[in-house]
């Protein structure tokens, strides 16, 4: 038995419930796991004793590639005060919502 039957959470049961359906589903489901894997994946990276130095020389970079990394250099750090929460719950929310707001009409 997998991750997915123990715990009642697979990626595509949420969107289901919103009443997304094919093929939007499956996009939705990828949406979703990558979202996780990739947060889980950049905290870890991140998370590693040398994260204020580390923060410290990537804000130096972008400022000084400020012409070539505009978007990035306007963005500010990736996480706020190590709030690694926080900021992975706001995306979850914007994506769960832009999910639930393209799935089909009702007929």
């Amino acid at each position: 038995m997998g991750l997915y039957e123990t715990t009642g959470h697979h990626p595509r049961s949420q969107p289901y419930r919103a009443g997304v359906v094919e093929p939007r589903l499956t996009a939705a489901a990828y949406g979703l796991s990558n979202y996780v894997i990739g947060s889980a994946l950049m905290q870890a990276t991140w998370l590693t004793g040398e994260e204020p130095a580390v923060r410290q020389a990537a804000g130096e970079h972008l400022r000084a590639n400020r012409e070539r990394y505009p978007a990035l250099a306007a963005h500010g750090p990736l996480v706020v005060d190590g709030d690694w929460d926080t900021g992975f719950a706001l995306g979850l929310t914007w994506l769960l919502d832009g999910i639930q707001a393209s799935r089909a009409p009702s007929t």
